[in-house]
């Protein structure tokens, strides 16, 4: 199996150029539909158009850009009934990563934790969404790495990235705290060693997703 998700943890340029871009789509500064030029995306790094290639292919396997041949490589639409197909999914991914991390968390994990919750409540209390979604993309990083299962990680990396893009783009006013408190919830619970609390929490936060995704269809049928 292909480590793709060890990219965001060992240093590397295809790694930079992933989380730069995947950066970029989530937080809408690439909107669906808008073209990706590899070329001014490498100028911008200072690296060559291999690694910003390579981060290409794996955002069209994470299903967020979409390679078009003779057009170009563009970024992926929204799907919002196919955005509740993929909370389905994400709930059981979710909860088997919350017992095995609970169960295989290395006292590190644990402190990368508490220190991630204490960013992203600040982060919220500050109203900075950009800072929340980094802190929220590290929470998910140290839990992959302390599940310490590959086949789970890699299954549910790519939900989170369209959680994070669809939670920006139609997010409400009181979302940004609300999200937070779910989260921080999750990772105190994990660094707890608390594995009831940390799967209960973490269905918490889906019915959040699933809530707001429903009122977005409604409001958009």
């Amino acid at each position: 199996m292909k480590r793709k998700w060890l990219n965001d943890t060992v240093p590397s340029l295809s790694g930079a150029a992933y989380r730069y871009i995947e950066e970029q789509i989530v937080t809408l500064r690439l909107k669906p539909g808008d073209i990706i030029n590899d070329a001014e995306v490498a100028e911008k790094l200072g690296v060559s158009r291999t690694p910003v290639r390579e981060a290409l292919l794996r955002l069209e396997d994470d299903g967020l850009v979409e390679f078009v041949p003779r057009r170009g490589i563009f970024v992926a639409p929204i799907d919002l009934l196919d955005h509740l197909d993929l909370l389905e999914t994400r709930r059981q991914l979710d909860a088997l990563l919350m017992r095995f991390a609970v169960r295989r968390a290395q006292a590190e994990h644990c402190e990368e934790l508490r220190d991630c919750a204490g960013k992203m409540q600040r982060a919220a209390e500050g109203d900075d969404t950009e800072e929340f979604l980094r802190e929220d993309r590290r929470f998910d990083l140290i839990v992959y790495k302390a599940a310490r299962n590959l086949s789970a990680t890699a299954a549910v990396a790519r939900l989170h990235s369209h959680c994070r893009r669809f939670w920006y783009a139609y997010q409400r006013k009181t979302d940004l705290v609300r999200s937070a408190a779910y989260h921080t919830a999750i990772m105190y619970a994990i660094a707890s060693r608390d594995g009831k609390a940390a799967v209960g929490q973490s269905e918490l936060l889906i019915d959040y997703l699933v809530e707001l995704s429903k009122d977005i269809v409604q409001r958009d049928s």
